[in-house]
C-alpha cells in the first residue's frame, strides 16, 4: 500500500528511535510515546552567515509572568535571490534567575546540605547511597526539608505572597487540573508549569526556585549564583499504569541542563510505594517529603516506577551563563543581558540528517530546536549544534521561506519527514563572541 518513499522514512525513523534506546540504556516503553529523532535530512558543507547585530540588551524579571520582551533589531540573511529578515526568538523566552539583591545565599548554610555518596563495600555490586554531611566532592547534593528556607523569599516578595508548601503545590496542580504529556517529546512526563499554577502557588514555585533553590546550587557546586538562570519548571504527577492521567516513572535518560532538581512534594511514608529517583554514580536515592535533590543534567538518572498511590515531584532544568571549561569566563553573555544572535543559512543534500529535534510547547513562544547531532551524521558534517533553533526552510531554490515559529511539534515533524531532494535551513544560533 506505501511508496518506496513512504518506507523509507519509516524505515529511518525505527532506526533512529532504536539508537536512541540502546545508547540511553532505556527498558520501559512507556517512554517513548512521542520520541522523535527526526533528522532525516543532511547534507553538503555549506554555510552563509552573517555577522552579528548590535544588540541593545534583554530585560530580566525574575517573577513577571509574560514572555521577554527584546529590543534587539531584526535578523537579517543576505541570499543571492532575497534577503531573509526575521526577529530574533533566542533569548525571548523567560528566564528566571535569583534577584540582584538576594539574600537567601547568606541564610543557606552548608549545614542546610547533604550529599549522596556510595557506601564502600566489597559484599555486594550494587550501589548503596548513603547520606553524609556535605561533601563538595560528591555528585548528588540534597537541600533538606526546611519551611523555614521555603519563605526566605519575604524580603523580596510582595507581602500578600502566598507561602510555598508542598501540599499546597499539589492542591494547585490538581484544581488546576490541566496536564501535559506533550511538553518534553523525548522523555515526556504528565507535568503543569510551574508558573501556571492557581491560587498564587505559580508565584510562590519561582520565588522558591530563585530565592532558595539556584542559591542552593550555587553553594551545593561552587558556581556563581549571577550565573545561574532557569527557564523550565514543572509539577510532575506519577502514578502505577492504568490507575490515572499519570505515568508510572521514567526511564534512564540525560537531562539537556547544566543543573536538575527535584523537589518532593507526597509523603513517601503514607502517599505512595516505589520511586525515587536512581543516579548513575550512587544507585536508588529515596528523599523524605520536601527534600530537594540536585545534581548535574548530564548524569545518567530514572524516575523509578511508583508501584500505588501518587507522587508528585517539583522539577527543574537549570543553566549557567559559564563556559564549559568552568573557568569563569562568561559565553556569549555578558551580565547585563546584551547577547546577540545570527541566522545561518545550511544546505542540505542527502539523508540522513541524523539530529533530534525537540518543541517545547510549555514556551510562550513555540521554537523547533535541535537537541542533539551525532557525530557521523550530516548535521554534525555542516555544524549544525544542539542548542540551534530551525527558524525554516527554503525548498531548493525557492523564495518562501516554511516558518516553524509557532508551529506545534507534530507540525514540525509532518514537515520534515516529507521533505525530499535539496534543501536549505535556516537556523538561528547565539553569536560566538
Amino acid at each position: 500500500e506505501e511508496s518506496d518513499d513512504d518506507g523509507r522514512i519509516k524505515l529511518q525513523v525505527v532506526v533512529i528511535i532504536n539508537t536512541i534506546k540502546m545508547n540511553s540504556d532505556v527498558r520501559e516503553p512507556y517512554l517513548f510515546n512521542m520520541v522523535v529523532a527526526l533528522l532525516l535530512i543532511p547534507l553538503r558543507v555549506q554555510s552563509i552567515s552573517i555577522s552579528c547585530s548590535s544588540d541593545t540588551g534583554t530585560s530580566r524579571n525574575t517573577r513577571a509572568s509574560i514572555p521577554m520582551v527584546t529590543s534587539r533589531p531584526p535578523l537579517s540573511l543576505p541570499r543571492a535571490s532575497q534577503t531573509i529578515t526575521l526577529e530574533p526568538v533566542l533569548g525571548r523566552n523567560q528566564e528566571f534567575r535569583a534577584p540582584s539583591n538576594n539574600h537567601s545565599m547568606s541564610k543557606i548554610k552548608k549545614s542546610n546540605l547533604q550529599s549522596i555518596v556510595t557506601e564502600d563495600t566489597s559484599a555486594t555490586p550494587i550501589k548503596t547511597p548513603v547520606r553524609t554531611q556535605y561533601d563538595a566532592e560528591a555528585k548528588v547534593h540534597i537541600l533538606r526539608a526546611s519551611p523555614k528556607l521555603w519563605n526566605a523569599c519575604k524580603s523580596n516578595c510582595h507581602r500578600d505572597a502566598v507561602a510555598w508548601s508542598p501540599s499546597r503545590g499539589i492542591q494547585a496542580a490538581e484544581d488546576y487540573n490541566q496536564w501535559s504529556t506533550g511538553r518534553h517529546h523525548l522523555y515526556p512526563t504528565t507535568d503543569i508549569p510551574a508558573k501556571d499554577l492557581p491560587n498564587g502557588m505559580g508565584n510562590a514555585a519561582i520565588s522558591l526556585a530563585t530565592n532558595v533553590i539556584l542559591p542552593s546550587i550555587a553553594l551545593a557546586f561552587d558556581t556563581p549564583l549571577e550565573h545561574l538562570y532557569f527557564k523550565d519548571m514543572f509539577l510532575a504527577k506519577y502514578e502505577p499504569k492504568g490507575k490515572g492521567l499519570g505515568q508510572p516513572g521514567l526511564g534512564k535518560h540525560t537531562d539537556g541542563s547544566e543543573y536538575s532538581f527535584n523537589m518532593l512534594l507526597s509523603d513517601p511514608k503514607l502517599d505512595f510505594q516505589g520511586g525515587g529517583t536512581w543516579i548513575e554514580p550512587v544507585g536508588l536515592v529515596k528523599p523524605e517529603l520536601g527534600d530537594i535533590l540536585m545534581h548535574r543534567g548530564s548524569i545518567l538518572h530514572e524516575g523509578c516506577p511508583v508501584t500505588d498511590g501518587k507522587r508528585y515531584v517539583l522539577v527543574g532544568f537549570v543553566q549557567s551563563d559559564e563556559d564549559d571549561n568552568g573557568n569563569g569566563n562568561v559565553q556569549n553573555k555578558n551580565l547585563n543581558g546584551d547577547r546577540r544572535s545570527e541566522l545561518l543559512l545550511k544546505h542540505l543534500e542527502s539523508f540522513p540528517l541524523g539530529m533530534v529535534v525537540e518543541v517545547d510547547e510549555g514556551d510562550e513562544i513555540r521554537c523547533a530546536t535541535i537537541v542533539d547531532v551525532y557525530p557521523d551524521g550530516g548535521a554534525s558534517a555542516v555544524g549544525l549544534q544542539a542548542g540551534d533553533i530551525i527558524r525554516g526552510i527554503l525548498l531548493d531554490d525557492s523564495i518562501e521561506l516554511i516558518g516553524f515559529d509557532g508551529k506545534s511539534f507534530d507540525e514540525v515533524m509532518e514537515i520534515l519527514v516529507e521533505l525530499s531532494g535539496s534543501v536549505q535551513m535556516v537556523v538561528e544560533r547565539w553569536c560566538s563572541e
